[in-house]
């Protein structure tokens, strides 16, 4: 994943507790994490998304780095998941402001690409 440019690592002294059973280890001055726990944690995460997006629900990724974007626009494509929208640019607020997200809804209606295409 690091190769991948997935996961650069943390320094220890920025270590989240709750985050702490997924590090297996230190090199370099960085956390590793557990691969095999981190995919699994994912395939449960693809599963809920799926159902949620299965029963109408909403979902949207913020993926800043344009080959992120573009790998996971591949994902969702590849369950179906159409629907799912995936935002380019995060906005301060955007998941603790309201008043923030309906002012970026509003923004999206008037500017579509905004937002990546999933298909």
């Amino acid at each position: 994943m690091i190769a991948a440019g997935v996961h650069f690592g943390h320094r220890p002294n920025e270590l989240c507790p709750i985050n702490s059973p997924f590090i297996i280890g230190e090199r370099g001055g960085s956390h590793i994490i557990d691969l095999s726990l981190t995919h699994y944690e994912l395939r449960r995460a693809l599963v809920f998304i799926h159902a949620l997006v299965k029963k109408g629900g909403s979902v949207c990724f913020v993926a800043t780095n344009p080959d992120v974007a573009r790998l996971l626009a591949g994902i969702l494509s590849e369950y179906n998941l159409h629907s799912v929208g995936i935002l380019t640019r995060w906005f301060p607020g955007l998941l603790t402001n309201w008043d923030t997200v309906f002012e970026f809804v509003n923004r999206v209606k008037q500017d579509p690409t905004m937002i990546c295409s999933v298909k």
